[in-house]
């Protein structure tokens, strides 16, 4: 069950980054933004907080697997097993 979430939720963060790479009209860009950002603070983030972050934030030195998920940086430069 946990391994699924994971997944869900690693699921999502990819989907919410690769979005950020297109490019739209700035108004279209803004309302899919806002839209993308609502949805990451409504499903997404509860379940990171409740899963993920005890041991995935804050100093990466100190987070397991140097893996830390509260920083875009952390997020997009990973852990000890890379990506």
């Amino acid at each position: 069950m946990a391994r699924r979430r994971i997944g869900l939720i690693s699921l999502s963060v990819v989907v919410l980054l690769s979005g950020c790479r297109r490019r739209r009209p700035e108004t279209a860009r803004t309302r899919t933004d806002e839209r993308g950002a609502e949805y990451f603070e409504k499903k997404v983030r509860p379940i990171l907080v409740r899963y993920c972050y005890e041991c995935h934030s804050g100093d990466p030195r100190k987070a397991k697997s140097n893996f830390v998920l509260d920083t875009r940086e952390g997020l997009r430069k990973g852990g000890q097993s890379g990506r």
